[in-house]
Formats: C-alpha cells, structure tokens, sequence
C-alpha cells in the first residue's frame, strides 16, 4: 500500500485542487509553431528534371526517343478529337526513369511522366481556349525483345 500511494501521491493531489475549484491552463511553448511542410511541385508546376540515375546509357537513349514520339502520338490523337467543353492538351515537358526488374525476358520498365492540360473553350477556335486544369500522367512500359512496348 506504501508503493502505491506513493504512485498515487500527485494525482491525489491534482484531484484536491481540481476540487478546489482550480483551473489548469494549457501549456503553451514559447517556441513559434513549426512551419507545415512544402508541398513539392508537380510536372506541371516546374521544369522536368533529367533522369535521376544513369543505367545503361544506350537503354535510356531509347527509352527517351521512345517516349518522345509516344508523346508526339499522343498529341495528334488528341488533337483530333475535342471532349464536351474543351479540349486537352500534352505539354512538352516530360520525365523520365528506368527500373531494372531482375527478368531476362523483360530486363527494363520505363516510366514516363508527363502533363497533360484540360482547356475550357469558348469559342470554336483554338485561341479561345485556357488552361483549366493540368494533371501529371505516369505510364509504364517494358522494354522486351529489344524494343518499348505498352
């Protein structure tokens, strides 16, 4: 009983001068907040960056013109349709990144990220048409039988 009013002795005490009508404060730090975190840009906030490791130098050089002309694909086809309300568009910045998968069939995937713009139209032509929202697009392929595929 000695040991366990001893682990008690404080809270009793707490407990008598809450019952004494004593209010506790919070406790405040004198020390400013931290400031919250920032948020990292998106593709479509800043420039791209180059790619982050250098693997096989003759695999990356592939797998960028691959994604250039995907990309190139990519625009035509979406040029040639309009969605209701506006159209979108791929902008030309894009990244991208290589990972090794450890199979012999398909040693490589390549990830390509891009942005890709919503425009709302007013009009029936191209110039009346501005940005309304832009989304970062990643898609995966892998580099099998000696080319990029999707």
């Amino acid at each position: 009983m000695k040991g366990a009013a001893r682990r008690l002795g404080p809270l009793l005490l707490g407990c008598s001068l809450l019952a004494t009508g004593c209010q506790l404060l919070p406790w405040t730090s004198a020390a400013p907040a931290p400031a919250p975190p920032e948020r990292e840009l998106s593709l479509c906030e800043r420039p791209a960056r180059p790619a982050a490791t250098a693997h096989d130098p003759k695999v990356e050089a592939s797998f960028r013109a691959f994604a250039s002309a995907w990309l190139q694909r990519m625009r035509k086809a979406g040029a040639a349709k309009n969605s209701p309300g506006g159209r979108r568009q791929i902008l030309d910045a894009f990244e991208t990144e290589l990972r090794p998968t450890g199979n012999q069939q398909a040693p490589w995937v390549g990830l390509l990220r891009y942005c890709e713009q919503a425009l709302r139209c007013t009009g029936t032509s191209t110039t009346s048409c501005q940005p309304s929202k832009s989304t970062v697009v990643t898609e995966i392929f892998r580099f099998q039988a000696g080319k990029w595929m999707y």
